[in-house]
Order: C-alpha cells, then sequence, then structure tokens
C-alpha cells in the first residue's frame, strides 16, 4: 500500500470517529432541549391556571362597564330636546 492510501484510510477512520461523536453529542443536546421543554410546558401550564381565574371577573367587569355605557347612549338618543 501506498503511503497516501494509508493515510486515506486514517483520515476516514478519524472522520468516522469525530462523526459519531458528534452525532452522540447532537442526540445529548436534543435530549436536554426535550427535558428543558418538558419544564416549560410545566411552568406554562402552572401560570395559565390562575391567569384563567383571574379572567373571569375581568370579563364580568368589562361587560357591566359596557352595558352602563350603552344605556348611557341609549338614554342620550331617547332625551328630549328642549
Amino acid at each position: 500500500m501506498d503511503i497516501l492510501q494509508i493515510a486515506l484510510i486514517l483520515l476516514i477512520m478519524l472522520l468516522g470517529v469525530f462523526l459519531s461523536i458528534l452525532g452522540f453529542q447532537v442526540f445529548l443536546i436534543l435530549k436536554d432541549l426535550r427535558k428543558s421543554l418538558d419544564k416549560l410546558d410545566m411552568v406554562l401550564s402552572d401560570v395559565e391556571k390562575p391567569t384563567c381565574r383571574q379572567v373571569g371577573p375581568a370579563q364580568a367587569a368589562a361587560q357591566i362597564t359596557q352595558k352602563i355605557t350603552s344605556a348611557k347612549n341609549a338614554r342620550r338618543l331617547f332625551k328630549r330636546k328642549e
């Protein structure tokens, strides 16, 4: 075998090892990302529960103010002009 063939075989083997290590590292990174996203989902779902409970009274207050405003507007329409 030539020195060139030996060098190419060694280079191919070295690249194979590096690519295997790189693939394993990418697998670990994706696994860690999955855990982080699961934790983020849990945090967001915990935050969503109290927020939903607070939206109800806020919507009720908004509806009351809207009804008061529409009643005032209706009163202006039916008010006699003098």
